[in-house]
C-alpha cells in the first residue's frame, strides 16, 4: 500500500480561527492566505466544524465536535512519508503546547501516538491536557 499524505485534525480550542490559522502558518513556516496554510511540503485547510457540539464534546469526548477541523495534503503525492508524519506530528505537540486540544485521524494515527504521546481512541478518549 503506498502512502497518501493526508491527515484530518481536529481542534478544540477557545480561538477564533483566524488565531489558530495564524499559529499554524508560524509553526509550519508557511504563509496564510485566507484558511490556507503552506510550506515548502503540504498544505493545510481550516475551517469551523460542520458537527460542532460543545456539549456532546464534553460529554462523549468524541473529537468529531470539536470546534474546527483541517485537513493537510502533500503538495504532491511523492512527499517523503517520514517527513509528512513528522511535520504533522511537530505541528500536533506544538499546538498542544499552546494550549489547544488535538486530535489527528489519518492512516498514521499509531504513529502520531507514538511521537506525541497521545492521540484520540475509543480506549484512551480523554485528552492529556485536560
Amino acid at each position: 500500500m503506498s502512502f497518501e499524505p493526508y491527515c484530518r485534525l481536529y481542534f478544540q480550542a477557545n480561538v477564533e480561527l483566524s488565531e489558530l490559522l495564524s499559529k499554524c502558518a508560524e509553526l509550519l513556516n508557511g504563509s496564510l492566505n485566507g484558511r490556507t496554510v503552506q510550506n515548502a511540503l503540504l498544505y493545510l485547510t481550516a475551517k469551523e466544524n460542520d458537527d460542532f457540539d460543545e456539549g456532546r464534546f464534553r460529554l462523549e469526548k468524541r473529537f468529531v465536535f470539536a470546534r474546527y477541523t483541517a485537513e493537510l495534503e502533500g503538495l504532491d503525492l511523492d512527499v517523503d512519508e517520514d517527513k509528512f508524519v513528522q511535520v504533522v506530528c511537530d505541528l500536533v505537540s506544538s499546538l498542544r503546547d499552546y494550549g489547544i486540544q488535538v486530535a489527528a485521524s489519518c492512516e498514521f494515527e499509531d504513529r502520531v501516538i507514538e511521537k506525541t504521546g497521545w492521540n484520540w481512541s475509543e480506549s484512551s478518549p480523554d485528552h492529556p491536557d485536560v
